[in-house]
């Protein structure tokens, strides 16, 4: 392969006078074979590499595009809202042991505003069903488990997340 390059190269400047192929075929002068095969050979690189490049261009402009949609959904949900607004919010992970305590103080804020409609409350109740699984699979002691939910999780809400 490395001979058919430097033999390529060499008979390329040869070449210089007809470096596209409307020239080549306008000019009085016959190539030879060797020369015609070279070129053939030059081209078939070159087009070669453009099909290289453009599949990678594709690839990168689809990833783009999924990052793109995944950026919008972002946006979409209501830390996005406040990101764009510049407000400071708080994210509490659902393995941290104050996630239902700190779940619960919001779910009383906006019950009180009268701002709490079935679906948060299903979304609530998922969520604590999904910390309860954490703290179990967490915690071997299901008595620390039962006296952090006492402390935490109102008594309404209790008998609902048990499974």
């Amino acid at each position: 392969m490395c001979s058919i390059i430097s033999d390529t190269r060499r008979i390329a400047k040869r070449m210089q006078p007809w470096r596209s192929p409307k020239r080549q075929y306008l000019s009085s002068e016959v190539p030879d074979s060797e020369t015609l095969r070279v070129h053939a050979l030059l081209l078939a690189d070159k087009a070669d590499r453009l099909i290289d490049e453009l599949g990678a261009t594709q690839t990168r402009a689809a990833e783009l595009e999924t990052d793109s949609a995944n950026f919008a959904k972002l946006l979409d949900c209501r830390a996005g809202k406040l990101l764009l607004k510049g407000k400071r919010f708080v994210v509490v992970a659902v393995d941290e042991p104050y996630f239902a305590h700190v779940y619960s103080i919001i779910r009383d804020g906006e019950l009180a505003n009268d701002r709490w409609p079935d679906q948060d409350q299903q979304t609530y109740l998922d969520a604590l069903n999904e910390w309860r699984d954490h703290c179990q699979a967490a915690d071997a002691g299901v008595n620390n488990l039962a006296k952090l939910s006492r402390q935490t999780i109102p008594s309404d809400i209790r008998g609902a997340i048990s499974r």
